[in-house]
C-alpha cells in the first residue's frame, strides 16, 4: 500500500492502523514523488489525500491514467 498525504500526522496513523493489521505501507508526503515509487511495480494500492500541494489527489489519478496507457 503507498499512502500520500502532506499531513504527517494523518500518513503516521494510517501506517500505524495499516500495518498493525499485516499491512506493508509506504508514505510518501510529496504527491510529486508517486510517479516515480509507482514504476518500480510494488504498490497494490494507494491511497491519496484529496488535498495537497502540487497536484490533488483527482488530478494525480487523471494523470496517472494518462500514463497508464
Amino acid at each position: 500500500i503507498l499512502a500520500v498525504d502532506d499531513d504527517a500526522h494523518i500518513l503516521a496513523a494510517l501506517e500505524s492502523i495499516l500495518s498493525r493489521e499485516g499491512f506493508d505501507i509506504e508514505t510518501l508526503t510529496d504527491p510529486l514523488q508517486v510517479l516515480a515509487k509507482l514504476e518500480k511495480g510494488d504498490t497494490d494500492l494507494l491511497i491519496l489525500d484529496l488535498d495537497m500541494p502540487h497536484l490533488t489527489g483527482v488530478e494525480l489519478c487523471r494523470c496517472l491514467l494518462y500514463t497508464s496507457d
